[in-house]
C-alpha cells in the first residue's frame, strides 16, 4: 500500500490519458504510466466523424446524404437549453476533414464544429488526466479511487 491506500500492484497498472491525435482518420489515444516513464498508444480506426440534423431527414437531405456517401441513424440527445430530450439524425461520414464542408449542405446542423478528436473524447466519456487501466488496446476508467484523493 502507498500513502493514499492504493495497493502497489494497482499503481503499476495505472495509466493517465494525456493526449489524442488523428492520423489518417484513426484516433490515437496516448496514455502515460503512473511512473511517468512509459507511453502507450491505443488506436481506434472505427470511429466516424458526424454531425446532427433534425429528425426525420427530409427527401432533399436524404439525397444529400447519399451524394456524400454518408450514413444516417436516429439518436437521442439532451438539449441543455430546453432541458428536453430531442430526437436527431446523426449523419456520419468517412473523412473528418469533410465534416465542415458537408454540414454546410444542410439547413440546420448541430455539433459540426467539434474537432474530431474532441468528439471522440466526449462520446466515449474520457477525461484527460484521469486514471485508466490498460489491457492490450482496451482501457477502463479506475473508479475506485479512495475518497481522500477526490
Amino acid at each position: 500500500m502507498n500513502c493514499l491506500g492504493i495497493k502497489k500492484e494497482r499503481l503499476l497498472d495505472t495509466w493517465y490519458l494525456i493526449n489524442t491525435e488523428i492520423i489518417g482518420g484513426t484516433v490515437i489515444l496516448k496514455f502515460c504510466d503512473a511512473s511517468g516513464e512509459r507511453i502507450e498508444e491505443v488506436e481506434d480506426g472505427e470511429y466516424e466523424p458526424y454531425f446532427l440534423v433534425p429528425y426525420p431527414v427530409d427527401e432533399r437531405d436524404k439525397y444529400t446524404v447519399n451524394r456524400i456517401v454518408g450514413g444516417v441513424s436516429k439518436v437521442q440527445k439532451h438539449d441543455l437549453l430546453s432541458n428536453k430530450t430531442r430526437t436527431l439524425a446523426k449523419i456520419t461520414i468517412k473523412n473528418p476533414e469533410n465534416v465542415e464542408r458537408f454540414s454546410k449542405l444542410f439547413e440546420s446542423v448541430w455539433e459540426n464544429e467539434i474537432e474530431f478528436s474532441r468528439g471522440y473524447i466526449y462520446d466515449h466519456g474520457l477525461v484527460f488526466g484521469s486514471q485508466y487501466t490498460l489491457k492490450g488496446s482496451n482501457f477502463t476508467p479506475i473508479s475506485d479511487v479512495p475518497r481522500q484523493t477526490r
